[in-house]
């Protein structure tokens, strides 16, 4: 069984458990995917919180919490580099990302804020794009 999240046209997000992703285009491209709040069938796929490591038989929580931490620095320094490399342009992102794709504004790395449906269009537009995680200084986690 997989959990994928899923949104629906009107913004709706939700979550629903399918045997695998074959069977999950399956119903979705047969209408058999609904949303929950309003009924709609124009569901699609959005992007899910990674899964930082998977439990190991016999690992102790320490180990466990350990190898998370571990895991979680990495990717901490990954966002860092990939904001480091490329210029912050707020949330006028889905307005850069276009003109840079359609030769209107130099070539370069940028990052910012986009929505979930800005991200949508930029897919469907062929605008190779990426969601990364806001990663918080350890500080700041409970």
């Amino acid at each position: 069984m997989i959990i994928i999240d899923l949104s629906c046209d009107h913004g709706h997000s939700f979550e629903a458990w399918f045997q695998s992703h074959d069977a999950y285009e399956a119903q979705r491209a047969a209408g058999l995917v609904v949303c929950p709040q309003c009924g709609s069938t124009m569901i699609s796929r959005v992007p899910s919180a990674i899964r930082v490591g998977k439990s190991r038989e016999g690992a102790t929580v320490t180990e466990s919490l350990e190898e998370g931490a571990a895991l979680y620095a990495k990717l901490q320094r990954v966002v860092e580099h990939i904001l480091s490399d490329s210029e912050d342009v707020g949330g006028n992102f889905a307005n850069e990302a276009r003109r840079i794709f359609y030769n209107e504004a130099p070539r370069r790395a940028i990052h910012g804020e986009a929505s979930l449906s800005d991200y949508e269009e930029l897919q469907e537009e062929g605008i190779e794009i990426m969601l990364i995680p806001a990663i918080l200084k350890r500080e700041n986690l409970n």
